[in-house]
């Protein structure tokens, strides 16, 4: 029999993990789901750079949709640098490839106005922020056939490293 505090918090972790009968009170199974969803109770969701992560993750799992709106939800939230730099960058790549170059451009001027004249602080970067972002405003503008934008942006960003450029030609 249920009762008091605890009854009610029981009650209601049954309800949310769709128990509901008698037959599910000695279960194991049951037992074991309301107890998962115990430890979950007040936990936060995702949260900045953990989120744009997960939306790689999503994006490599074909869910492009909630990757993508996954990475709005950090640009309209985050306030660390670091972590707009790589939401900026993942929205950009996404819409990209999903052929929403309106989007896809607007976030990677985004990204190269934030980055103008400091290096990234993701380590993981090998190019400095700036670099990174012109190189995706540059295949933005050549998925949208614009080769003169394209060239253009490259040509800054080869600019800024310039010993890269003897390797290549365009």
């Amino acid at each position: 029999r249920r009762g008091g505090a605890d009854g009610e918090q029981t009650a209601a972790l049954d309800r949310d993990a769709g128990l509901g009968g008698s037959e599910d009170v000695g279960n194991a199974a049951a037992r074991g789901r309301r107890q998962r969803l115990a430890a979950q109770r007040g936990l936060e969701p995702f949260r900045g750079e953990c989120s744009v992560n997960r939306a790689s993750v999503l994006q490599l799992l074909g869910e492009w949709d909630e990757a993508t709106t996954t990475l709005a939800e950090v640009l309209d939230h985050e306030r660390d640098a670091h972590t707009l730099e790589y939401a900026y960058y993942g929205f950009g790549e996404l819409c990209r490839l999903v052929g929403r170059r309106a989007d896809a451009e607007a976030a990677a001027r985004a990204l190269v106005d934030r980055c103008r004249g400091h290096t990234s602080s993701f380590p993981a970067w090998k190019w400095s922020c700036t670099e990174r972002a012109l190189s995706t405003l540059a295949m933005v503008y050549l998925d949208a056939g614009q080769l003169d934008k394209a060239r253009a942006a490259m040509s800054e960003r080869l600019a800024i490293t310039p010993e890269v450029q003897s390797d290549l030609r365009f």
